[in-house]
């Protein structure tokens, strides 16, 4: 199964060019056993329209009588690297093996050839984003892959392997058509040639959502004659649904079987009824990284189904995130359907249950904090700037007590705190508690989340305080001169 000529077609209906027609500057050197090396690439009317400017204006500009020499000029796309143009490298050996190697396309180079004419060229990245081989038969040419996940939360997962098509090429196959019609035509082929109908299957759910989610061996995918075996192979414990999974498309059935354990039966129709449009407003990366085989990639998918489906403003999204952690922390399956004020109830309830001890059962003393931790900077200065106003939670029973006596569901951040994602601390300020979490990003300390008692908001006075103490902590690397924070607070210096 080489399909060379078939990839070449293929390549020259989905990237349009395939002769130079500018130059390539590329990584790969023409060397021995390399008999030929094509170039396709799709640069869209924009570019195109730009470098021929740029190419031309130069070219009328060294053709004139101007003497002296021109320097180079480059040319450089946008920053976000998954809206470069793309470019597709076809290889064949002489032992009859081929490469194919999709490659950004990062600046034009203008130079000025032998006969005084302005040429350009392409500079593309040398890493490949997507590199696909004839000799990986056995992972499809190199679309499959293992891929091992880690949770966030020691003992979820920690380890855990994963197969299915390549992270890489799911990205890729969301931010690039070309890639995505390559890909899915190609699959249609080999489909065809080889009578591995299945791959029709997934050909067409790629064209429909521009990603496919079932994490399954390519061996186990051979062996699979209809969507329903895929996803009893994809999902341990689908077999036990009575559910048809042959009525709808891989990806959905994959988001349903997924799902089902943690979503409350009565909301079950609701996830029967996501269209191909809710599901892609719903998909994360992380889903397509570990196929829905964590906690935190569940969490994510209905956390953004309130999102962006449901329409949460930003205060509901987080207590709808906090309701999706606990829910699946403790087992309890999530209400999707539930009205903001159910679900806002249904959260305090859990809070309470875990307050209660009957779902957070470690030693009282054991200490969460790691040593060292990034966060114990911040601890130093809001020490010295307010001192004995801050109060760290370090320990389990502290936790659990915050969120006894503040009436919040602080419990959840278990794992933020243990794995120093997250500081959190009790703070009294202007005759009101509050339960104040920090994030850092890059040695920055932010304000994640802060709450007065039984939820409440803080006041806007409360607010500016910690902001102003926080801008102090970050302006200071070791807060130790009182007089110069004292000149800083009172804004006298920068």
């Amino acid at each position: 199964m080489q399909y060379y000529e078939e990839i070449k077609r293929i390549l020259q209906d989905t990237y349009e060019v395939n002769s130079p027609t500018l130059d390539f500057r590329t990584p790969h050197k023409r060397g021995a056993g390399r008999e030929d090396i094509m170039y396709f690439y799709t640069l869209g009317r924009e570019y195109e329209d730009e470098i021929a400017s740029v190419r031309d204006a130069l070219s009328r500009h060294l053709s004139g009588s101007a003497p002296g020499k021109r320097s180079g000029l480059i040319q450089r796309f946008k920053k976000d690297k998954r809206a470069l143009p793309q470019c597709a490298v076809l290889m064949k050996h002489q032992d009859g093996n081929w490469e194919l190697s999709f490659h950004f396309v990062r600046e034009v180079r203008y130079h000025m050839t032998y006969g005084r004419h302005a040429a350009a060229t392409l500079m593309i990245l040398p890493v490949p984003e997507v590199f696909l081989c004839s000799k990986y038969q056995d992972t499809f040419y190199g679309y499959w892959e293992e891929t091992r996940t880690y949770s966030s939360r020691p003992g979820d997962g920690d380890g855990d392997a994963t197969e299915g098509l390549n992270y890489r090429v799911n990205r890729n196959l969301i931010c690039k058509e070309q890639f995505r019609n390559f890909t899915a035509e190609f699959f249609s082929t080999v489909a065809d040639a080889e009578k591995l109908y299945i791959l029709k299957d997934i050909s067409r759910t790629i064209r429909k959502y521009g990603f496919f989610l079932p994490s399954v061996p390519f061996p186990d995918v051979m062996l699979s004659r209809t969507p329903e075996e895929i996803i009893r192979s994809a999902v341990p414990g689908s077999a036990a649904m009575n559910i048809n999974f042959n009525r709808t498309d891989l990806n959905k059935g994959c988001v349903i079987a997924s799902l089902a354990p943690a979503v409350c039966e009565r909301d079950m129709q609701v996830l029967k009824g996501m269209t191909p449009e809710i599901i892609k407003k719903c998909f994360s990366l992380k889903n397509a990284f570990d196929g829905f085989k964590s906690k935190e990639s569940v969490g994510e998918f209905i956390e953004n189904y309130y999102r962006y489906v449901r329409g949460f403003t930003k205060s509901e999204e987080r207590i709808a995130g906090d309701y999706v952690k606990m829910c699946l922390d403790t087992g309890t399956p999530v209400r999707l359907s539930a009205s903001v004020k159910k679900l806002t109830d249904e959260h305090d309830g859990l809070a309470r249950l875990i307050r209660k001890k009957k779902y957070l059962e470690d030693d009282e003393n054991e200490v969460l904090v790691p040593a060292p931790s990034r966060f114990d900077r911040l601890e130093r200065s809001l020490d010295f700037l307010c001192p004995n106003a801050f109060r760290r939670i370090r320990t389990s029973g502290q936790l659990l007590d915050e969120g006894e006596f503040q009436h919040n569901c602080v419990c959840s951040r278990k794992g933020l705190i243990e794995n120093d994602r997250a500081a959190v601390f009790h703070w009294d300020y202007d005759n009101s508690s509050h339960t104040v979490q920090f994030a850092c990003i890059r040695g920055k300390y932010y304000l994640d989340e802060i709450k007065a008692r039984f939820n409440e908001e803080c006041s806007p006075s409360a607010m500016n305080r910690l902001h102003e103490l926080l801008d102090a902590a970050n302006y200071c690397e070791l807060i130790t001169d009182s007089e110069r924070v004292q000149k800083w607070m009172e804004k006298d210096i920068v």
